[in-house]
């Protein structure tokens, strides 16, 4: 879909991904010890083999704004379905991990690195401090990640499971949908184990925008938009529907702020939304 105002490209896009930026504040690893961070990791797929996995780690909780730069020798590891005996952070298995097949990758970037990886579209870019892609991955698949440290503690067994494929059924990318009228929003098939989180965008080439959000606790493959949520009176705007289908899982104990990893699969469609 060709999207000709910036500003509507750039509001339809924010929906899709979730762009971990970093605060002011960067502390190196060496000035933290494990129990002082917190974790924060994200897997995601958007359907194709390909997944992105993307860590922010933090000095205090969740809601410091103070990222941490691993350096010296500290860094973060994931794993695809075969963990790394994380518990040394000793040469021996830095030597290891350098050595594994593509089933470990060690996270790149870092909170001063503003570049991110294209993913899915040529104009999105999911960004975040640390990540990692891997290009065979498959339903079903665990993601373990871990911190490996040289002179504190090591974190070696967050771990999250990629949740189940689906398909958007309704609505169907680019028909058109009448805003006076309730948006029936549907996919198949259900993973009753997982949350959704289902949101829509619109942006109008008046400059109108707007947006809507329904988290479901369990997914139970529908929604409905209630008539009348997007309120522009006359033009023809662009309507981007996102449904985030989530499962959570289990964060090391050893990061002493807590934390959370979260795998995910995103689907979206575009429709037109008229009056």
């Amino acid at each position: 879909m060709y999207f000709t105002n910036c500003k509507m490209l750039c509001t339809l896009v924010a929906v899709v991904v979730m762009l971990a930026g970093c605060g002011d504040d960067v502390v190196g690893s060496k000035a933290v010890a494990t129990s002082e961070m917190y974790a924060d990791f994200n897997v995601r797929s958007f359907g194709e083999n390909i997944v992105l996995v993307t860590a922010d780690i933090k000095k205090g909780g969740s809601s410091s704004d103070t990222h941490v730069d691993l350096e010296g020798g500290d860094r973060l590891v994931v794993s695809l379905n075969l963990p790394l005996d994380a518990a040394s952070g000793s040469a021996d298995l830095f030597d290891q991990v350098d050595a594994a097949t593509a089933a470990h990758k060690v996270m790149d970037g870092g909170p001063e690195v503003e570049a991110g990886i294209p993913f899915l579209l040529p104009s999105i870019t999911i960004a975040a401090p640390y990540r990692a892609r891997f290009d065979t991955a498959k339903v079903g698949d665990t993601f373990i990640v871990a911190l490996e440290r040289t002179d504190y503690q090591s974190a070696p067994n967050s771990s999250a499971l990629l949740p189940e494929g689906f398909v958007i059924n309704t609505p169907v990318s680019g028909e058109q949908i009448s805003r006076g009228a309730g948006l029936v929003i549907s996919w198949s098939p259900v993973q009753a184990s997982a949350s959704v989180d289902v949101k829509g965008a619109i942006a109008c080439r008046t400059g109108t925008t707007g947006s809507w959000a329904q988290t479901l606790a369990s997914d139970t493959g529908t929604v409905i938009v209630p008539a009348g949520t997007f309120t522009e009176p006359s033009a023809a705007c662009d309507l981007l529907v996102t449904v985030d289908r989530t499962l959570q899982g289990s964060i090391d104990p050893n990061y002493g702020g807590g934390g959370k990893i979260l795998a995910h699969q995103s689907r979206f469609v575009t429709v037109k939304s008229i009056p």
